[in-house]
């Protein structure tokens, strides 16, 4: 392809151009003990190279590594009450152990959630094709979930302002994010998370 050999060039591989927030992102589902980061870039490579090996103008690209294998939280835990209703915060914060549950089946979720968002460069710079790899968009939504259900059992514990605190740098954060995206799918996920932080507050 016309990238590839631009690419080979200037003696870049398939990952060389993708910004580590990205890169990242594309690797949030790896499996437990696997580097996110490398996760990534492994999808991205097998994408250009799959792209770069076919002359066919209709080839399709379908992906064989498999995207989201981190098992995400079961929402069977508040399906009926929403997060984003004070009812259903004030429940959950009455709730110790469902709240204490949460927590631990989070941790490896919200490990992920804070690297990627101390990360810079989260820009979609794909091909702009329809066969391109997901964006494992719904690991940053349960990241936000996990960090809420943090601040929640800050603020139980009576660290109001410890809570507060969390909330706004996420909402900076996303606010940041949600300026930078150049896809329409990035910025509604930042915005919904600076509303249900804000909801949280």
């Amino acid at each position: 392809s016309e990238l590839s050999n631009a690419m080979r060039t200037q003696g870049l591989s398939a990952v060389d151009i993708y910004a580590e927030g990205f890169t990242y992102q594309l690797g949030l589902g790896a499996p437990l003990g696997i580097d996110p980061a490398r996760y990534g870039a492994t999808r991205i490579a097998a994408y250009q190279d799959a792209l770069a090996n076919s002359e066919d103008p209709t080839f399709q690209y379908a992906e064989k590594i498999q995207a989201n294998v981190l098992p995400l939280l079961s929402t069977k835990e508040w399906e009926q009450c929403p997060l984003e209703t004070s009812t259903c915060i004030k429940a959950l914060l009455q709730d110790e152990l469902k709240l204490t549950r949460l927590i631990e089946q989070s941790a490896e979720l919200f490990r992920r959630y804070q690297h990627y968002l101390r990360l810079q460069g989260h820009q979609n710079t794909l091909l702009n094709r329809f066969d391109a790899p997901s964006d494992s968009s719904q690991y940053v939504t349960q990241g936000n979930f996990a960090l809420r259900f943090r601040a929640l059992n800050t603020a139980r514990q009576g660290d109001e302002g410890g809570a507060t605190e969390m909330l706004l740098a996420d909402i900076s954060r996303h606010r940041e994010l949600m300026t930078a995206a150049n896809t329409l799918l990035a910025k509604i996920v930042s915005n919904q998370a600076v509303i249900n932080d804000l909801t949280l507050l």
